[in-house]
């Protein structure tokens, strides 16, 4: 839709990217797009999408937007140079672009050309690569009828990535089910190392998007490629209810196949490692330190430490093979939360052990106490009787003491509340 700049600001040591709309492009049609473009991503606000810093006209009267800059590089440009990278890696890109997806979704946002080379992977020295979604320009905004009714009915994307309802022309079905079958698809894409569709031109791709099937995962993924099927389902309807929820059932379908290392067993097993190889010497922390392999897509960090369950998983966890020999991941522990699996009660830090089911017969030891009250009333009211009173005169001392009682409980109750009148509480 237009011309791309690298901007500098002329104060302040800082970057920006500016995007001007083409002069080729001067009608109604593109012009509504473009502050389209910038309605969206001044409404979304969240770390992984792209921020907006301005929206202006040029001297000719061409519109433009100031964007941050992303000093990194996009998905497609990573993953063509290194294809083989951690399960945990893409576990962890996938988790950002379904967030990023998700935010823009609950604001009526539907990006409608999410693909690979729209995803950004900026590297951070000492945490994890950021994922940031960018190029919004052919988005939809629920909220704008408007432009909905002359933008959304054009088919626009990119064959690949482009749902069946986006490539049939339906865009009364386009929505963030739409985004969401662009997202199985580049997840498809990380896992298998190829697209699901087979065909060599533009149309037979469309063809095979609205009628055909994806082309099936190796053996060893029968629970990933059951979720990749649901996420790239021909109706929006039988898809997952959200890009967050297709996220988490794939990581837990990676957890069932043995692709991803569940990250509380692998921590286990490394300690016991750890503590069966401790040096007694006082520099073995020194020399406990291992740091992963860099980035595909950071040239400035050389390394980056390991970030627990979103860190690339060793070969033998690639090959298929349990994650664990003390907690292998099975299909009953891939219905606990986050496919964590149930632990002995021994191994549970002291902060977190589960409590002990209370006893049975815990009621019984109020017994006693309650017996020794009634017997000694029963006792107490009984014994006038005893000593040899009438049964009017007994009647008659229990009244006077509890009138007794009543006026000492009436007298303490007012000398409290004077006592609050006249200090009170701050």
């Amino acid at each position: 839709m237009g011309d791309v700049f690298l901007a500098a600001h002329e104060r302040l040591p800082m970057k920006f990217v500016v995007k001007v709309l083409s002069p080729g492009l001067i009608n109604p049609t593109a012009m509504e797009q473009f502050r389209l473009e910038a309605m969206v991503l001044a409404k979304v606000q969240h770390p992984n999408i792209v921020q907006l810093v301005d929206f202006n006209w040029t001297e000719s009267g061409l519109p433009f937007l100031v964007m941050e800059h992303l000093p990194g590089r996009d998905l497609a440009a990573g993953f063509e140079s290194q294809r083989a990278i951690g399960f945990g890696q893409v576990m962890a890109l996938l988790q950002q672009i379904g967030c990023g997806l998700y935010a823009a979704h609950c604001q009526g946002v539907v990006h409608r050309d999410l693909k690979p080379s729209n995803v950004m992977v900026v590297p951070c020295d000492g945490r994890p690569d950021l994922v940031k979604l960018i190029d919004f320009g052919v988005a939809s905004l629920a909220a704008s009828q408007k432009g909905r009714s002359r933008i959304a009915n054009t088919v626009s994307g990119t064959p690949e990535f482009m749902s069946p309802e986006q490539a049939s022309g339906r865009a009364h079905d386009i929505g963030p089910a739409s985004d969401e079958f662009s997202l199985a698809v580049i997840a498809y894409l990380l896992i298998a190392g190829r697209l699901p569709w087979t065909a060599a031109n533009t149309h037979d791709v469309l063809y095979q998007v609205v009628h055909g099937e994806p082309e099936p995962l190796p053996a060893s993924m029968p629970s990933v490629e059951t979720v990749l099927l649901r996420g790239m389902a021909r109706r929006p309807g039988q898809r997952y209810p959200s890009t967050l929820a297709f996220v988490r059932a794939l990581r837990r379908a990676m957890l069932v196949d043995g692709l991803l290392a569940d990250g509380l067993s692998t921590a286990l097993a490394a300690r016991n490692a750890d503590d069966a190889s401790m040096p007694s010497s006082p520099g073995h922390l020194a020399n406990s330190v291992s740091e992963s392999a860099s980035s595909p897509w950071s040239n400035s960090c050389a390394s980056k430490p390991s970030d627990g369950p979103e860190a690339a998983p060793s070969s033998e966890h690639q090959a298929g093979s349990s994650t664990s020999e003390l907690f292998p991941v099975s299909m009953a522990n891939a219905h606990q939360p986050d496919g964590q699996s149930e632990l002995p009660r021994r191994l549970y830090p002291p902060t977190v052990r589960p409590r002990r089911r209370a006893s049975g017969h815990g009621s019984w030891k109020w017994a006693p106490i309650l017996i020794g009250a009634v017997l000694g009333a029963g006792f107490g009211l009984a014994g006038p009787l005893f000593a040899g009173d009438s049964a009017a005169t007994w009647w008659k001392k229990m009244q006077i003491g509890a009138s007794q009682a009543a006026a000492v409980v009436i007298d303490g109750g007012r000398q409290v509340l004077g006592h609050l009148t006249a200090h009170p509480p701050r």
